[in-house]
């Protein structure tokens, strides 16, 4: 869960990258953040719908203006992408017995 006084940064930096993306006219709130790639799991307002939006890619040394949206279709998917996302943080930082 990203901090609260983060959110409007994430909705600002979201919304500059959209353009006429159909997400771009709903309320969307982050719900949670993920490191890598640089994305957030999104909360809107179509009877609660959840989209992951990929808003931080880079290509090269250039920023991609349109970022890669992909939506989610209940809660369940996006508690299993935050749990494969902790499954993959803890696996990197493992300790190697």
């Amino acid at each position: 869960m990203p901090l609260l006084e983060s959110c409007d940064a994430v909705i600002d930096g979201i919304r500059d990258r959209l353009g006429r993306h159909p997400l771009s006219k709903k309320k969307i709130f982050p719900v949670a953040l993920s490191s890598d790639p640089y994305g957030a799991i999104v909360e809107f307002d179509d009877d609660v719908g959840y989209a992951v939006i990929y808003y931080w890619q880079k290509k090269g040394e250039r920023w991609i203006e349109k970022p890669r949206v992909v939506m989610l279709p209940d809660e369940k998917a996006v508690q299993a992408l935050m749990d494969e996302d902790d499954r993959v943080w803890c696996e990197k930082y493992k300790e190697k017995a």
